[in-house]
This record gives structure tokens, C-alpha cells and sequence, in this order.
């Protein structure tokens, strides 16, 4: 069986990493959203939450805390506002956050849609990137 290769980058990314799954940006992520569960929401690439007084938090899914980890900006004004708050899926650059992400994670498209699924648990994170890294970490 053929292995799975990383796709190329978008068009314009302007980064240095290498091709192949990046475990330390991976497990950087999954620490963060375990130690961060409010931060995390897997149903939205990025969301934030506010009412008319006070911003009340910004969550992201596993993509959108990678991208951000990495360096990129969330572009807030591209967001759509739902009753649960301004929701968006691009970057400052105009580029998607799940592309640039998979790109940052060294993630072929199958692997960025299996890893970046909305109904993805935490237990289910943790399994792919244990078959993604070759690392065991605790659960």
C-alpha cells in the first residue's frame, strides 16, 4: 500500500517547514486543548464569543489552534455572525484555515479531514496522532 504523502502547500504560504507530519506542532496542539478545553471547540475553525458588554472567549477547532500556534492571524472580519457568535474559516491572507493547516502539520488532505473532523473527541485527537506520529503520549 502506498504511503500517504503531504499535499503541497497553498499557492502563497510563506513558511520553511518541511513536508511530512509535524508531531511537535501536533502534540503542541493537543497539550494546549487538553490543558485548554473552553478554547476548544471541533465543530468551528475559529469562533468567538461575545455579547454587547464583553467578549466572552475565542474557541477553535484543532485546525484553527494550529494555524494560530504557527503564526497566523485569524481574519475576524470575514467572520459570520450566528446567534452563538462571529464564526470564520480564513486568515488575514485570505487563505482557509483548514489548508494552511494541513500544510503547517505536514497533513495530506485525507489526514487533515480524518484529524480535523467535527466529531472528533478528544480520545479520537489523541488516537490519530499517536497513528500520525508513531508517539504514544498519555491520553
Amino acid at each position: 500500500m502506498d504511503e500517504l504523502r503531504p499535499v503541497d502547500p497553498p499557492m502563497d504560504v510563506q513558511t520553511a517547514n518541511a513536508p511530512g507530519a509535524n508531531a511537535p506542532l501536533l502534540w503542541k496542539v493537543y497539550d494546549h486543548i487538553k490543558a485548554h478545553p473552553k478554547e476548544w471547540n471541533q465543530l468551528d475553525w475559529a469562533i468567538r464569543r461575545q455579547t454587547q458588554e464583553e467578549v466572552c472567549g475565542t474557541a477553535y477547532c484543532f485546525a484553527g489552534h494550529a494555524v494560530v500556534m504557527a503564526g497566523h492571524q485569524i481574519d475576524w472580519e470575514r467572520a459570520d455572525e450566528f446567534r452563538s457568535g462571529d464564526i470564520t474559516a480564513h486568515l488575514t491572507d485570505g487563505q482557509r484555515i483548514e489548508d494552511v493547516a494541513m500544510y503547517e502539520l505536514g497533513l495530506s488532505e485525507l489526514q487533515g479531514c480524518d484529524l480535523f473532523s467535527a466529531v472528533n473527541s478528544l480520545e479520537d485527537i489523541h488516537r490519530n496522532l499517536v497513528s500520525l506520529t508513531g508517539e504514544d503520549r498519555p491520553l
